[in-house]
């Protein structure tokens, strides 16, 4: 499975085998180690442009959203009610506004 990240340094940590440097490392990193080790994850470096995690973290354009939102193959839901947001938007009708 590819995880991507824009993070040369975090791709390092995970990928060298030995990291002398970074001795108090947290835990999730060892996880992740392990993983890319058995071969059941695979870290891939994507350009910070590219980043889709973007769309849930940071404000963006109307270009740059619409861009990521089918980057992750995500539809724009006309009834909020049909989505599985638990019913915290249920009395609008839009998610997103570019304005």
């Amino acid at each position: 499975m590819p995880l991507y990240c824009d993070n040369q340094s975090a791709i390092c940590l995970v990928e060298n085998l030995i990291f002398h440097v970074i001795k108090y490392v947290e835990v999730h990193y060892h996880f992740l180690k392990e993983k890319v080790l058995q071969e059941e994850l695979e870290i891939c470096q994507v350009e910070t442009k590219d980043q889709a995690a973007d769309l849930f973290t940071k404000e963006l354009n109307a270009t740059r959203f619409q861009k990521l939102r089918e980057q992750l193959k995500l539809n724009e839901r006309k009834n909020v009610e049909e989505s599985v947001l638990r019913g915290v938007f249920k009395e609008h009708h839009c998610l997103y506004s570019p304005f």
